[in-house]
């Protein structure tokens, strides 16, 4: 129904319209008439019509004066002025206040009834667009944070076109904009903790939500118990700002004193593509945190000035990280004995050296996680009283991750790709993420998306693009969808977005491609 209030001073004339719109047009109601104009600017304010009626010359408060404080209040209230005066310089005001229409007393009922059946027309349709601009804008919401981890997933392993940027710094409202670091949150597991237990899993969405509501952040998927940040800053301000947000982390924490958490922070880049760098380094500054237990943090850029970029340990896990990288599983291996054999020569205190292999092997796990490697062992313990005991421990714990890795290449569905493939042709109007298809096959997202690419030349996000620009193609060159209906169908939640997504595919916009052909 259409909302209508009537103001006029003379009580035949509000009689007369109310009963005129409610004998001729269904679709209104009246919900009050007013005699002046302070009565509606008070009705307007409690009943929001949708349209007012309003007589010029009314004691006290005129009709002109009225409308002008409705319409600040409820710009989207549509007027029609109803008045015996027909002069220019009242025009010209009802113009300036946005009026719809001017009906002059007396009216014919025809004239009365067509202007505010078109008005009508009018408002309806403006609900229809507010209401599917609404709905477009809903889905987006609820994509967002599928959105917002698939885009940090590409960007740590993957490739990001401008066009991602653009839009992605408009929807997450986050301005992705260099210098940015990336930031790795561990949670470290107590001994005693029950790997069934929700508790950790739930404080781990609960975090991803609590970060993304920060402006200088995007939040990426938790793998296993890490979760990678994106963090944009000024540089300089990064320790400050990293500070406050462990604070914020603290405070979600403090309910549950079994949670041990660590911030590994990669060094700052100048350049979105060597963010990877960034997230290395940050998997080795939190490898480097050991076995301690709070909140801590640990910057990647410390590790250099404190042992030099000639220090052997130092260089030593930037191999195993290019290692782990490339899936040279033999080079891991050696390389883990090579740190430990550098802690022994150096003489290493124990109990740092227990601490630093610990990091080794959680970053060894976690990364093994990425690649796709299933019933690694969960915890980690090191307990030697000597280099010879904790030797011994080293290649222990070194076999059980060999079984698991081994045991993974054996069962590797060749023909994985080729299912992903397929399915992206079958679901690509679908909201894909890389997690989805990845649990689609077992495989983790990171070697999925590697190892699309390696298979086809092309990463999975641009072949789902073009099957959703091919069919939109279909679509255009067959008729009957407008570009929006288009564009939902082939998997797009904002027709501007597909728009451009199409221009920057085909070369023309879709408007352009349809009179071409």
């Amino acid at each position: 129904m259409i909302r209508i209030l009537i103001a006029d001073d003379e009580e035949i004339e509000r009689v007369a319209l109310e009963k005129i719109l409610t004998t001729h047009l269904d679709q209104v109601e009246v919900v009050a008439t007013v005699g002046n104009g302070r009565e509606a600017i008070e009705k307007a304010g409690g009943l929001k019509p949708d349209l007012l009626l309003m007589d010029i010359q009314m004691p006290g408060i005129n009709g002109l004066e009225a409308i002008g404080q409705i319409r600040e209040r409820f710009p989207t209230i549509k007027v029609v002025i109803v008045s015996s005066y027909d002069t220019f310089s009242f025009a010209q005001q009802a113009i300036r206040l946005g009026v719809k229409d001017y009906l002059l007393k007396p009216s014919k009922v025809q004239v009365i009834v067509e202007t505010i059946w078109k008005l009508c027309e009018e408002i309806v349709q403006e609900r229809s667009r507010l209401e599917s601009q609404e709905e477009a804008d809903n889905r987006i919401q609820k994509a967002l944070p599928i959105l917002e981890s698939e885009f940090v997933s590409r960007l740590l392993f993957d490739q990001v076109q401008e066009i991602d940027l653009e839009e992605v710094s408009t929807l997450m409202k986050v301005a992705v904009q260099p210098p940015a670091s990336v930031i790795v949150v561990s949670l470290q597991l107590r001994e005693d903790w029950d790997q069934q237990d929700r508790s950790l899993k739930n404080f781990m969405c609960e975090m991803q939500a609590e970060l993304r509501g920060r402006d200088d952040m995007m939040v990426g998927s938790v793998s296993g118990h890490i979760l990678p940040l994106l963090f944009f800053h000024r540089k300089g301000e990064e320790r400050r700002l990293i500070g406050k947000m462990m604070e914020q982390i603290r405070r979600l924490g403090c309910r549950d004193p079994r949670l041990h958490i660590g911030l590994g922070v990669g060094s700052a880049k100048d350049g979105l593509d060597d963010l990877r760098i960034s997230y290395q380094e940050a998997l080795m500054a939190c490898s480097d945190l050991g076995m301690g237990q709070g909140y801590r943090i640990r910057f990647y850029d410390d590790l250099s000035q404190e042992h030099g970029e000639d220090d052997k340990r130092l260089w030593y896990e930037r191999k195993l990280i290019e290692a782990l990288r490339h899936e040279r599983w033999q080079d891991t291996k050696e390389i883990i004995f090579c740190l430990l054999s550098v802690m022994e020569q150096k003489q290493t205190p124990l109990e740092e050296a227990r601490q630093r292999l610990y990091g080794h092997f959680l970053l060894l796990i976690h990364l093994l996680e990425e690649v796709g490697v299933k019933e690694v062992p969960a915890h980690i313990l090191l307990r030697g009283q000597s280099y010879m005991e904790l030797w011994q421990e080293a290649r222990v714990k070194m076999e059980e991750l060999d079984v698991a890795y081994q045991r993974f290449q054996k069962n590797a569905q060749f023909d994985a790709f080729d299912q992903v493939k397929k399915y992206i042709e079958e679901h690509f109007m679908e909201d894909l993420s890389l997690e989805q298809l990845a649990k689609f096959v077992q495989l983790s997202p990171f070697y999925l998306s590697k190892c699309f690419k390696e298979e086809f030349g092309i990463s999975y996000v641009d072949y789902m693009t073009q099957c959703r620009i091919s069919r939109a193609k279909e679509y255009i060159r067959q008729g009957g969808l407008s570009f929006k209906e288009i564009a939902y169908a082939v998997g797009y939640h904002d027709p501007n977005y597909f728009s451009r997504v199409f221009k920057k595919t085909c070369g023309l916009s879709p408007s352009q491609y349809r009179d071409k052909k």
